[in-house]
């Protein structure tokens, strides 16, 4: 997400926030105010690696994909818990994927 990052810094760049604050700071901050555009740059990243975790686990792509969907969801709706010290963001998304596979078959 490197490239990410250095793009979030650079619009960042006339508010002085670059010089104190690292790449990957700005883009959680920005995730945890709900920036519609950083969290598409976080479902680009991993959207293609969670689905293919997931349609190994349940075998049927119409269902991956409406997971899929779900863990964005309760992404978005958590961000502001998630803390980037304690656990990298593709592991608390594949651990969200998790709940929502289980969620899913609990339910059906």
């Amino acid at each position: 997400m490197q490239v990410s990052f250095n793009v979030l810094k650079q619009q960042e760049e006339g508010s002085g926030l670059s010089g104190w604050l690292s790449d990957q700071e700005i883009f959680f901050e920005r995730l945890r105010s709900r920036d519609l555009e950083t969290f598409r740059l976080l479902y680009k990243k991993y959207a293609a690696a969670l689905f293919g975790i997931v349609l190994r686990k349940v075998g049927d792509r119409l269902t991956a994909e409406v997971i899929l969907e779900k863990i964005f969801l309760e992404a978005w709706n958590s961000i502001t818990v998630y803390d980037e010290t304690k656990l990298k963001i593709f592991i608390w998304l594949n651990q969200i994927s998790n709940d929502q596979i289980n969620h899913h078959y609990a339910n059906t």
